[in-house]
């Protein structure tokens, strides 16, 4: 993990994505094969409402990293925030397949089946 990367961390946990961004793009521009430069790039983008860019930096991760559950539980989030439904729903079920014990893969598929109007399932997610 670069520095950039660490930082992002950090600021990403005391709230201040904007400032993250900034971290990741630096990594980003130092590694474009970083794939999670490119995922925590998509959380902090998408944070702060510029989900098409929060999309484009989900595409790259996941090009990258295909099989990070982190990368398709943010995608999820992404699609839920632009209102796609099936994608947001195909996106958690991703990331259920590859990370079944992660209670944030439920809490985003619970997210995505309220947008799709699926209360109960959506209620058993949570």
């Amino acid at each position: 993990m670069t520095n950039h990367v660490a930082a992002a961390r950090r600021l990403i946990e005391a709230g201040r994505t904007d400032l993250a961004a900034r971290e990741l793009r630096d990594a980003i521009a130092r590694d474009p094969g970083d794939g999670t430069a490119h995922g925590l790039l998509s959380l902090c983008l998408t944070n702060d409402g510029h989900h098409p860019q929060a999309l484009a930096a989900s595409d790259a991760a996941l090009r990258l990293v295909p099989e990070d559950a982190f990368a398709w539980r943010v995608r999820t989030v992404i699609f839920v925030n632009l209102h796609r439904s099936d994608d947001a729903q195909t996106a958690a079920e991703q990331a259920l397949r590859l990370d079944p014990g992660h209670s944030q893969s439920f809490v985003v598929r619970g997210q995505a089946r309220l947008l799709a109007g699926l209360y109960e399932s959506a209620l058993a997610d949570f």
